[in-house]
């Protein structure tokens, strides 16, 4: 199974996301924002990922991890606001401003399959994920600094 997440947009303590699995919307993601901003943590590079099953001792439970080199323990899971991931990559049902709701249903949702994909598939589980578009702003300062 094939999961694809596409950053949308990027405030100084988020980033909002769009999650495909195979190709069609499934859900909303938030994460920390880049390394262009300060916080606590980040979130990971865009990149191609394997997604892989562990038991989490914060969730006491098994969860999707994803094997991100230079990083551990970068898992999707539920929760509603940037503070509660150190990195990792939130799912829910609906966006707002900095913050998504409905974390626990989409997490029932997509964790299923994910688990179905993992242990049942010769494929496996992985996902793709791709920084937001360049704002207005950035755009016009990379071109300043190209000339």
């Amino acid at each position: 199974m094939k999961l694809a997440l596409y950053r949308q947009v990027e405030s100084a303590i988020s980033t909002i996301g769009e999650l495909f699995c195979n190709g069609k919307h499934f859900c909303w993601t938030l994460e920390r924002p880049g390394l262009d901003h300060v916080s606590d943590f980040h979130r990971i590079p865009a990149g191609s990922y394997a997604i892989v099953l562990y038991d989490s001792p914060h969730f006491g439970r098994q969860m999707p991890l994803l094997k991100v080199p230079g990083h551990n323990y970068i898992e999707i899971h539920f929760g509603n606001v940037p503070s509660a991931s150190e990195g990792c990559i939130l799912v829910g049902k609906q966006k707002g401003l900095n913050t998504i709701l409905l974390t626990r249903e989409a997490f029932a949702e997509l964790f299923p399959l994910i688990q179905a994909a993992v242990e049942q598939s010769s494929e496996g589980c992985s996902i793709d994920v791709f920084d937001p578009p360049l704002s207005n702003h950035d755009a016009v300062n990379e071109a300043v600094t190209a000339t």
